[in-house]
């Protein structure tokens, strides 16, 4: 499916799409791309702008379908990131610029990695990624935003990213994580 006329909007809520269409886009294993999780964040008020979590996820659309998607909030600080960006925030007002407002795409408090490209079934991942980059860019210039940060992203979507715009920068970080190879508790695992 070519998506050479698909028309992008920008969702300031997750109340502007309904929880069908945003859910057909994620993957199983990730509860916290759910419609569900990321409109209870707003609802309880945790993202908002007042919390430094302005909402304004981009979507792609083809007619009335919802073929691609990508998490996104403007941010006013580094809050709830897991990503500790000081530094960067520093040095770059030390050098005249404002860095925020950024953009960010991650899931609110959430250091979990995976899928942040939502693609519906069909849909080439490498267009969907230049589509929606187009938006991002455009809000970034539009708004006057410094910076567009994806955290926690499968390795194969940075690639993709990359791959697109190559003067994008990618940042290392380790993750610890425990898995359960059939211990069934920590007690089994000790």
């Amino acid at each position: 499916m070519s998506l050479s006329t698909a028309k992008l909007a920008i969702l300031s809520s997750m109340d502007d799409v309904s929880h069908k269409r945003w859910d057909a886009l994620v993957d199983d294993e990730q509860p916290f791309l759910r419609h569900a999780f990321l409109g209870a964040l707003e609802h309880s008020g945790s993202v908002s702008a007042a919390t430094g979590w302005q909402p304004r996820h981009l979507a792609l659309w083809q007619g009335e379908h919802l073929v691609a998607a990508l998490p996104l909030y403007l941010k006013s600080h580094s809050y709830g990131e897991y990503v500790f960006d000081w530094g960067w925030a520093e040095a770059f007002e030390r050098a005249g610029g404002d860095y925020y407002p950024k953009a960010l795409s991650a899931v609110p408090f959430t250091p979990v990695p995976g899928q942040r490209l939502l693609v519906a079934p069909g849909v080439d991942p490498g267009e969907a990624c230049a589509r929606l980059m187009e938006g991002w860019q455009a809000l970034c210039d539009e708004q006057g935003i410094s910076s567009w940060h994806l955290l926690f992203a499968r390795p194969a979507e940075v690639a993709a990213w990359q791959a697109r715009r190559p003067d994008l920068i990618a940042r290392e970080g380790v993750q610890f994580q425990w898995h359960d190879e059939g211990y069934g508790d920590f007690e089994g695992f000790l």
